[in-house]
């Protein structure tokens, strides 16, 4: 049961109102969530509890929409990986890739999916398409048992790929993400294009190490 008090209003409380409302933002993107924390921790009123949340979805709707799309490889298993990325907002779009000279195919795809979310300069709303099953139920469903088990799967063993299970996790919380898997080549014209840009990667790596060994 919650202990009502007087709810501050924007006019008479500037100060703290901001100061609530940004510290709410940043702990919760989804608005009910922020709903129950905000009254939790300062024993809102309902009136204020419901225009903090109202405020908030105001602003995430001002985010930016951007759509990503992604593909790892690897030439071998562990090997030569590399990634590709599209990044679209609007009528704008850019392309980025590259490669590691010893990785995994999972690494990759993961790694794909951090350089595109790090290369967003401010809070996005975000869908990403990848055909990596892996990263999609790694984000939507696994990793909410990993934390529970201090990072440990369901066989009791330390999570693969830790590092970057970390790291996108971090990200994934400064943005509102939409996960969506799609069948790779399928001739899907994004998805083939970052299969494209990720085996280019791959080549690039190789020339660099056979420079190197010369």
């Amino acid at each position: 049961m919650f202990i009502h008090r007087p709810a501050y209003t924007l006019l008479s409380k500037p100060a703290k109102w901001n100061s609530y409302q940004a510290e709410a933002e940043k702990n919760f993107q989804n608005s009910l969530l922020c709903m129950i924390w905000a009254a939790k921790k300062y024993h809102f009123s309902r009136r204020l509890w419901y225009k903090i949340v109202y405020v908030t979805m105001e602003r995430q709707q001002e985010k930016p929409f951007v759509e990503i799309f992604t593909d790892g490889a690897c030439s071998g298993n562990p090997g030569v990986g590399g990634y590709g990325i599209i990044l679209r907002s609007g009528d704008r779009e850019k392309e980025l890739s590259g490669c590691e000279l010893h990785t995994t195919n999972n690494r990759m795809e993961l790694t794909a999916v951090i350089r595109a979310i790090e290369a967003l300069r401010t809070p996005c709303r975000i869908k990403i398409f990848t055909d990596s099953n892996y990263v999609v139920k790694g984000m939507t469903s696994w990793i909410s048992l990993w934390l529970k088990n201090n990072w440990r799967n369901s066989q009791k063993q330390q999570v693969v790929n830790k590092d970057l299970w970390i790291r996108l996790l971090q990200l994934s919380q400064l943005h509102d993400i939409q996960w969506e898997w799609i069948r790779g080549h399928n001739e899907h014209t994004e998805n083939e294009r970052c299969d494209q840009l990720a085996k280019s990667a791959i080549k690039k790596c190789r020339k660099e190490l056979m420079r190197g060994q010369a």
